[in-house]
């Protein structure tokens, strides 16, 4: 991942804790956007990736049914599907 990559991840990944619905909707629309552009994930430090699945998962059982929705939609993008389409 290159370094603007790796830091626009941190600054996303610091907006998805702020007390803000709308914060933390946007930060993860726009890793659902990075994910969707093809953007390696793999070259992510092991920590970063850490945080970001923390995230992710704490974001299923956020407040906003906004929030949680796209949390679904990441995690379902997230994860290969075999030939058949199943995850």
């Amino acid at each position: 991942m290159t370094a603007p990559a790796a830091y626009a991840l941190n600054s996303l990944l610091d907006k998805m804790s702020n007390p803000d619905s709308d914060f933390r909707f946007m930060s993860l629309n726009d890793l659902l956007g990075m994910l969707t552009q093809n953007l390696s994930f793999s070259q992510t430090d092991p920590g970063t990736m850490s945080k970001l699945t923390d995230a992710v998962v704490k974001a299923l059982d956020d407040a906003n049914g906004e929030v949680q929705n796209l949390a679904v939609k990441w995690y379902e993008s997230s994860l290969p599907a075999d030939s058949n389409g199943i995850y």
